[in-house]
């Protein structure tokens, strides 16, 4: 939330970009977008770049750890996957904070 406040640097998009273009050899377009932790946005944001962008791939990241906040990966599986796997629970989910 802070980091797409302005409040601080988000330094994992750019991280993240860069690893993807050294990971994968073909022509790639990145598009990303810094938002807000909370549900309905992430969710409008998955449309957006599934529907409206078309992008092939999407991945999510964030936050910095359990908080009384936090939105689990459920939004993320609240957009029709199109026959994918679901992701692997988050480290530490079901520690006894979420």
């Amino acid at each position: 939330d802070r980091a797409s406040s302005g409040v601080y640097e988000d330094k994992g998009i750019p991280a993240l970009q860069e690893w993807l273009s050294q990971a994968i050899s073909s022509p790639i377009e990145i598009v990303s977008r810094l938002i807000a932790d909370e549900q309905p946005t992430i969710e409008a944001t998955l449309r957006e770049l599934c529907d409206e962008q078309r992008c092939c791939l999407v991945v999510t990241t964030g936050g910095t750890g359990p908080a009384k906040r936090r939105v689990h990966r459920h939004p993320s599986q609240s957009h029709p996957t199109r026959g994918a796997k679901p992701p692997p629970p988050p480290c530490g989910e079901g520690w006894g904070g979420g």
